[in-house]
């Protein structure tokens, strides 16, 4: 998955060599969502697919969801936004489209990739607590979760680690106001609170979800 962050020819050659080497079960579902974000630079190789493992499946998923950036249309913010969040909408929707973000494992529809990655459609997870999901997108999430009845268990990256607070704030209000969703906007302020109250996690120390719920119980 970190090798989808590249986006380039050598983000390509890392995936391709992972499929030679033996696949555990918290790697498994991290190959659709990686190779999606890199099928172009994998095609540009011009390798023989045929000394690659599952190569051919996993590049045909590409037509199905795409992580890169829609450009720069403007999306239309939801009417029941209030207007001082809408400028953060449509620049979440900016951000949660960017190669190898939010999209690129969510999709732009943000109803996941079974059986991999969970969705974001009214699930308590996104529309609960403010400070869980600020906390899970900082930090990131490991272990066995369960969303709208279906258990995962994979690694997400701390995304949220390179994003300002407002950035940050941005892309969880979107997230918060799209795919059927309609929690409200979350402040900047709000990110750098919970930053500055966690400041002394390291940021390599990803939450289990366990962890996350005992500091904040699901609704």
């Amino acid at each position: 998955m970190a090798a989808s962050w590249l986006d380039n020819a050598d983000g390509a050659q890392i995936a391709l060599a992972s499929l030679q080497k033996p696949v555990t079960k918290w790697m498994g579902g991290a190959y659709p969502a990686a190779f999606l974000t890199l099928a172009d630079d994998i095609t540009a190789l011009g390798l023989d697919h045929s000394a690659y493992p599952n190569l051919d499946t996993l590049l045909a998923r590409r037509g199905k969801a795409s992580g890169k950036t829609t450009g720069g249309a403007k999306v239309r913010p939801p009417s029941h936004l209030p207007k001082k969040y809408r400028s953060d909408y449509q620049r979440g929707h900016e951000i949660y489209h960017r190669d190898g973000s939010c999209a690129t494992c969510h999709q732009s529809h943000g109803r996941g990739l079974d059986p991999a990655w969970p969705t974001l459609v009214k699930t308590k997870w996104v529309n609960g607590s403010v400070e869980r999901l600020i906390k899970l997108v900082q930090f990131g999430l490991i272990g066995p979760i369960t969303v709208d009845g279906k258990e995962y268990n994979q690694v997400m990256t701390p995304v949220g680690a390179n994003l300002k607070d407002n950035e940050l704030a941005a892309v969880l209000t979107y997230v918060k106001n799209s795919f059927g969703n309609q929690s409200g906007g979350v402040e900047a302020s709000t990110v750098r609170q919970v930053r500055r109250e966690t400041k002394d996690r390291n940021q390599g120390q990803l939450y289990s979800p366990e962890e996350l719920l005992k500091e904040h119980p699901l609704e």
